[in-house]
């Protein structure tokens, strides 16, 4: 799969987040940790989906998720997250993503860049295709 991502450039309009995934730890080094950014028993993993409205002959409007990516972040640095989006989005792409500190650089790399303040409103309508993977991807590990 980690090859199979690598073949391609995301484009179009991406939306861009974080998800967490749960890291089992050995029953020795188990201690309560806080839950999400910051915790020691959770993976960050950046998720990226291709999300651009079409329209069919018809004049209806629908969605479409094109491809999907997830890379294993190493830290949640403005520039590990600038690094990230110049290897796997083309420059000519719009970002959606949340006001996270890491996204602040984002816009000087490519066309355009639109950040919402996280809420859960705010995820089902701009995001939806990224809290979709996040919870498809929780499901599934």
């Amino acid at each position: 799969m980690g090859n199979r991502d690598n073949s391609y450039i995301l484009n179009g309009m991406v939306e861009l987040d974080e998800g967490y995934f749960k890291v089992e730890r050995s029953a020795f080094k188990k201690s309560k940790t806080k839950a999400g950014r910051g915790s020691t028993d959770v993976q960050p993993v950046a998720v990226m989906a291709e999300s651009s409205p079409l329209e069919k002959e018809n004049g209806f409007v629908s969605n479409h998720c094109g491809y999907y990516k997830l890379k294993v972040l190493e830290n949640h640095e403005a520039e590990k997250i600038n690094e990230l989006v110049s290897k796997n989005l083309t420059e000519d792409v719009i970002i959606f993503s949340d006001e996270s500190t890491s996204y602040t650089d984002l816009a000087s790399l490519v066309e355009g860049h639109i950040s919402e303040k996280s809420s859960e409103q705010t995820t089902k309508k701009l995001l939806r295709w990224g809290a979709h993977c996040n919870r498809q991807c929780k499901k599934s590990f």
